[in-house]
């Protein structure tokens, strides 16, 4: 159930308030700020995890059927029969991606204060950060299909911008354009997908599609739905086919790599796959039909690759097992990897193992 705005959440808007200020203030005046570049930027993202852990115990002591809240900001756009309206919803899955987000981003700011120290273009690099940062909250706070999807659209254009930092390198060049490219195949899934249920429902807010959802379409339809909707997610979450960007993600600086892994990856998947539930639910076949060759196929045939990049290596694992278990409803002890470590995400590699890495390879 969807309660009034209390006072409590209405000022939850910093959260997304922040990281973006914090861009802004750097595309204008980040080259000039050199050192302080990084503490501002990590600042931002700082205040950015107080708010949404003060949110979080707010709303963890509040009865169990009032937990979830919309907030409307303003009207986007109005045209025809189509009423956009830019709102973020506040409720536990929310919160709680909110809290990964911002904590595990600040954290890579952090580090990437000392990572970036001497890089002629590090005021850049730290403006594309926080719009990463807001890109993410964007995504996992919306409230309707179009408002999600351009926090996921900025959210690609992020991680082309950061796996390409270094632009003068062509292998890191390559691998921004391999990455951005993949991401727009599943984007198109996507915006098949909400063309579909803007056709049906002729609205694009959650609410109102989920709720009238088991009256309004056929199950066929719901499948088809859901398997768009999962297109997106399967780029995002480096799913089979579109996983061969991935690898080469690593090219660009260490901390986005950790970023895209234990944020974007998570966080985006994690995001997704609960629009794909109510598609699931109106189709029963749909829990025990989606494939497993993305999990069994996918995570074998790239993890090879990934294990070449010597002390440069990332794991997905845990992004594949959890969108993969949201879809069949469990998961099996044969989709566990063989030892934890895999799972954990973000585990940067320090710099100085890097630096060995690559006088190694040109010696």
């Amino acid at each position: 159930m969807v309660a009034a705005v209390p006072s409590i959440v209405r000022a939850d808007w910093l959260v997304l308030l922040f990281p973006a200020l914090g861009s802004i203030i750097l595309m204008f005046y980040g080259q000039r700020m050199k050192r302080a570049a990084g503490p501002i930027a990590t600042l931002m993202m700082t205040a950015s995890f107080v708010v949404a852990g003060i949110t979080f115990f707010r709303i963890a002591g509040r009865p169990e059927g009032s937990r979830s809240f919309v907030h409307t900001i303003y009207t986007f756009f109005h045209a025809g029969g189509l009423n956009v309206n830019v709102d973020y919803r506040i409720a536990p899955l929310s919160i709680t991606m909110m809290l990964v987000v911002t904590g595990v981003g600040t954290l890579i700011h952090l580090y990437s204060i000392g990572y970036m120290r001497g890089d002629p273009r590090e005021g850049r690099y730290f403006q594309y950060l926080n719009l990463f940062a807001f890109s993410m909250m964007l995504l996992v706070m919306a409230n309707n299909f179009l408002i999600m999807f351009v926090g996921w659209e900025l959210v690609g254009l992020c991680s082309y911008l950061l796996i390409g930092f270094w632009f003068d390198r062509e292998q890191a060049a390559v691998a921004a354009k391999k990455a951005f490219i993949t991401n727009r195949v599943g984007d198109f899934s996507f915006v098949i997908g909400l063309f579909l249920i803007f056709t049906h429902f002729g609205t694009l807010d959650f609410g109102k599609v989920f709720s009238s959802a088991p009256t309004v379409i056929t199950a066929g339809t719901a499948t088809a739905i859901g398997l768009l909707l999962f297109g997106g997610a399967a780029g995002k979450s480096a799913q089979i086919p579109l996983y061969v960007w991935l690898p080469d993600a690593m090219l660009g600086p260490t901390p986005v790599s950790a970023l895209i892994h234990a944020a974007t990856m998570v966080t985006a998947g994690r995001a997704h796959a609960r629009l794909l539930r109510p598609w699931a639910q109106r189709d029963g076949r749909g829990r025990e039909h989606r494939g497993r060759d993305d999990v069994d196929g996918g995570t074998d045939r790239d993890r090879s690759r990934r294990h070449q990049a010597g002390a440069r290596v990332f794991d997905d694992l845990a992004a594949r097992l959890h969108v993969h278990r949201r879809r069949i409803g469990r998961l099996r002890r044969r989709d566990v990897p063989p030892r934890l470590p895999c799972v954990l995400q973000g585990a940067a590699v320090p710099r100085r193992r890097e630096r060995v890495a690559r006088a190694s390879r040109s010696g």
